[in-house]
C-alpha cells in the first residue's frame, strides 16, 4: 500500500470516529428529550389516580358509616369506575414495552404501587360484604395514596431536568396537602357525628389535629418552593365562600373536644363543604400539571433541535475534513522535494537555514540526498575518532564560512588541547596536596583513637560510681520505708494502748456496778433470810435459797474486787506504755525524715551521674564519629592520591603536538571527494 493510500485510510478512520461521536452525542440529546416527557407523564397519571382514589376513600367510609345505604352504594360504584379508568391509564404508561427505564428508586416505587392496586378488587368485595370498619377502609386507601405520593416524590428527586424539578416540588407539596385535607374531611365528619351522638372521642380528635397540622406543613412547603406565578394562582383560585365556610367549621371542630357541641353542623354537610375546597386544590393542581406539560414540551423540542444541529455540524465537519485531506495529499510530494534540497545544503556544511517540511512522494530523490549526507557525516566521524584516540595535533579547516560543523569541531579540538595542558598541571598539584592530607589524616586518626579509648575508660568508671550510688540510694530508700512503717506501727500501737486505757476505765466502771449489784443482792438475800425465819417451817426452803444467793453475791463481790484491782494495774501499765510510745514516735518520724533527705540527696546524685554518663556517651559517640571520619578522610586522601596519579596518566594520553603547528587538513577526506 502506497503512502498516499495509508494517509487516506487514516483520514477515513478519523472521519468515521467523528461520525460515531456525533451520533453518540445526538443519541444522548434524544434521550434527554425523552426524559422531559417521562418526568411529567408519570406524575400526571399518578396524580389523577390519587384524586379519584381519595374520592373513593371518602365514599367507601360514608357507605360503611351509613349502614350500607343503597344510594351511597350507587355513588360508590360510579366512583370505582372512575378510579379503574385512571388506573388503566397508569398501567398503560408503566407497562408499555420499550419504555425508557427510570431510576432504581422510581422503578421500585412503581412496582410496590402496582402490587397495592392488585389488592384493590379484593378489598372492594370485602367492603361490599360488610367485612370492614370505617378506620380499616380509610387505612387501606390511605396506604395506597401514600405509595402513589412516593412515586411522585422519587420522580421529582431523580429528575435530571431542572425545569421540571422546580415545578414538581410545589406540585408534590400541594398533593400532600390535599391528601391531609381529605383525611381531615373524613375525620372531621366523624367528630361531628360523635358530638351529635354518644360524645367526642379523644383519639378521633387527636387524629383530626394531626391531619390539620400535616396540611399546614405541606402548604408551607408549597409556599417555600412555588414560584411567584404559582403563589398568585393559589391566592386567586383557593379562595371564596367555600374556603371561608371551611375556616368557620374548623373553629367549631377545634373546640369540640371541650364543648361536645356540633352547633347544628352535620357530618355530611362538613364533608360536602370540605370536598368543594379540595376541588379547588385539584383545579390548582391541574393547572400546575398543565404548566409543567407545556414546559416539558418546550424542553423536548429544544433538546430535539439541539440534536438536529449536532447531527448537521457533524456531517459538515466530516465533509470539511475530507476536503482538506485531499488538499494535503496533493501538496505532500512537492514538500518532500524541498526537504531533499535542504538536506543537500546540510551535506555542504551549510547550517544557516532550517529545513522546510511539507508533503512528499518522490522518495528515491530524497534517498540520494540522504546518502550524500551520510558520507559527510562519515568524514566527521573520522575526525572525532582521532580526537577520541587522543590525537589533538590535527587542525581541522572548514570548507566554507557556512561550514558550522567543521568550525565547531575545530573549536572543540582547541578547547580539549588547552584543557588537557591545564588539567595536567592541576593534577600534579592535587597529587602533592593529597599526599600531605594523607599524612595529616593518619596523625589525626591515631589521636582520635587514643582519645576514644580514654573516653571509654572514663565512661566505665562513671558507670561503676553510678552503680554504687544507686545501691546506696536503694538501701536508703529501704531504710526510709522501714522507718516510715515503724513510725506508723508505733502510732498504731499508741492508739491501741490509749484504746486499752479507755477500755480499762470502762471495765472499772462496770466492775463498780457489779460490786454494787453484789452488795444489794447480799442485802436482799439477808432480808429474805429474815423473812424466811419469820415464816417458820414454811420459809425453810426459801431460807436455803436466800443463803445460797448471799454466798453467790459475796463471791461476785470478791471477784469484782479482784477484777477492779487488775484493771487499775493494767490501766497504769498501759498509760506508761502509751507515754513511752508517744515519746518514741517523734524520734522514729525524725529518723524517717532524715533517711528521706538522704534518699533525695542520693536521687539527685543519681540524676547528676546520669547526666554525666549521658554526656560521656555523647562525647564517646562524637569521638567515635570523629575517629570514623578521620579514618574515612585518610582513606579518601589515599584514594585521591591514587586518582590523581591515574588522572596524570590519563591526560598524558593526549598528543598535544598541534601547539607547535604540526599539520592541518580539511574536514572532508577522500570519501567525500569520491561522493562529490
Amino acid at each position: 500500500m502506497s503512502l498516499k493510500s495509508k494517509v487516506f485510510m487514516a483520514i477515513l478512520v478519523a472521519c468515521f470516529a467523528l461520525v460515531v461521536a456525533v451520533i453518540e452525542i445526538g443519541v444522548l440529546e434524544y434521550k434527554a428529550a425523552r426524559a422531559y416527557v417521562a418526568d411529567i407523564n408519570l406524575p400526571r397519571k399518578v396524580s389523577a389516580v390519587i384524586h379519584e382514589m381519595q374520592i373513593e376513600r371518602g365514599k367507601s367510609a360514608g357507605y360503611i358509616s351509613t349502614g350500607y345505604d343503597a344510594k351511597t352504594g350507587e355513588q360508590l360504584a360510579k366512583q370505582r369506575l372512575n378510579v379503574d379508568q385512571r388506573i388503566a391509564e397508569f398501567e398503560e404508561l408503566v407497562g408499555k414495552e420499550g419504555r425508557a427505564p427510570m431510576s432504581e428508586d422510581v422503578e421500585s416505587a412503581i412496582a410496590q404501587l402496582r402490587l397495592d392496586l392488585r389488592d384493590l378488587a379484593k378489598f372492594r368485595s370485602e367492603v361490599d360484604a360488610k367485612a370492614h370498619s370505617v378506620p380499616e377502609a380509610v387505612g387501606f386507601y390511605t396506604h395506597i395514596v401514600e405509595d402513589m405520593i412516593k412515586v411522585i416524590g422519587h420522580v421529582t428527586q431523580h429528575s435530571k431536568t431542572e425545569v421540571v424539578t422546580s415545578r414538581m416540588l410545589p406540585l408534590l407539596a400541594l398533593i400532600i396537602a390535599k391528601e391531609h385535607g381529605g383525611l381531615e374531611r373524613a375525620v372531621g365528619a366523624v367528630l361531628l357525628n360523635q358530638a351529635a351522638g354518644d360524645g367526642v372521642q379523644m383519639a378521633t380528635f387527636k387524629r383530626y389535629l394531626t391531619e390539620l397540622a400535616g396540611e399546614k406543613i405541606a402548604l408551607n412547603e408549597f409556599e417555600a418552593t412555588a414560584s411567584k406565578e404559582y403563589l398568585e394562582w393559589f391566592d386567586t383560585m383557593v379562595t371564596g365562600p367555600t374556603v371561608d365556610q371551611v375556616t368557620q367549621i374548623r373553629s367549631v371542630l377545634d373546640a369540640i373536644i371541650e364543648t361536645n357541641d356540633p352547633q347544628g353542623i352535620a357530618g355530611a354537610e362538613w364533608f360536602a363543604i370540605a370536598t368543594e375546597r379540595l376541588n379547588l386544590f385539584k383545579q390548582l393542581e391541574d393547572r400546575i400539571v398543565t404548566d409543567i406539560e407545556v414546559s416539558a414540551q418546550e424542553g423536548y423540542e429544544a433538546q430535539m433541535l439541539e440534536a438536529y444541529i449536532i447531527f448537521g455540524l457533524g456531517v459538515l465537519a466530516v465533509l470539511t475534513s475530507v476536503y482538506f485531506a485531499f488538499g494535503a495529499l496533493r501538496g505532500f510530494s512537492a514538500g518532500f522535494r524541498k526537504i531533499s534540497d535542504d538536506i543537500e545544503r546540510l551535506g555542504n556544511g551549510d547550517l544557516s537555514e532550517g529545513a522546510k517540511l511539507g508533503s512528499a512522494s518522490d522518495i528515491r530523490y530524497l534517498r540520494e540526498r540522504l546518502n550524500d549526507l551520510r558520507l559527510t557525516m562519515k568524514s566527521v566521524a573520522a575526525h572525532a575518532n582521532e580526537m577520541a584516540r587522543g590525537d589533538l595535533s590535527r587542525v581541522i579547516v572548514p570548507l566554507s564560512d557556512q561550514d558550522e560543523m567543521a568550525i565547531s569541531l575545530e573549536r572543540m579540538r582547541s578547547s580539549l588541547d588547552a584543557m588537557a595542558l591545564e588539567s595536567g598541571n592541576m593534577v600534579t598539584a592535587i597529587s602533592i596536596g593529597s599526599e600531605q592530607m594523607n599524612e595529616i589524616s593518619n596523625g589525626l586518626n591515631d589521636a582520635t583513637q587514643t582519645q576514644a579509648a580514654a573516653s571509654e575508660e572514663l565512661k566505665r568508671t562513671v558507670e561503676l560510681i553510678g552503680d554504687s550510688v544507686k545501691a546506696m540510694a536503694g538501701n536508703a530508700t529501704e531504710t526510709e520505708r522501714i522507718a516510715s512503717e515503724a513510725a506508723a506501727d508505733a502510732e498504731k500501737s499508741g492508739e491501741a494502748v490509749r484504746s486499752a486505757v479507755t477500755a480499762m476505765a470502762t471495765i472499772n466502771e462496770q466492775v463498780s456496778i457489779v460490786q454494787e449489784l453484789a452488795r444489794q443482792t447480799d442485802l436482799l438475800a439477808l432480808n429474805a433470810a429474815v423473812e424466811a425465819a419469820r415464816a417458820g417451817e414454811h420459809g425453810r426452803g426459801f431460807a436455803v435459797v436466800a443463803a445460797e444467793v448471799r454466798k453467790l453475791a459475796e463471791r461476785s463481790s470478791a471477784a469484782a474486787e479482784q477484777i477492779s484491782t487488775l484493771s487499775q494495774e493494767t490501766s497504769t501499765l498501759s498509760h506508761n506504755a502509751g507515754t513511752l510510745l508517744d515519746d518514741l514516735v517523734p524520734n522514729i518520724k525524725h529518723t524517717s525524715t532524715l533517711v528521706q533527705d538522704i534518699v533525695e540527696t542520693m536521687n539527685q546524685q543519681l540524676l547528676s551521674f546520669d547526666e554525666i554518663e549521658t554526656a560521656l556517651v555523647d562525647l564517646n559517640r562524637t569521638i567515635q564519629r570523629n575517629a570514623a571520619e578521620s579514618k574515612a578522610s585518610s582513606e579518601a586522601a589515599e584514594s585521591l592520591s591514587d586518582n590523581s596519579q591515574a588522572l596524570e596518566q590519563m591526560f598524558g594520553f593526549f598528543d598535544q603536538s598541534a601547539a607547535q603547528g604540526s599539520h592541518t587538513d580539511g574536514l572532508h577526506d577522500d570519501n567525500f571527494n569520491q561522493a562529490a
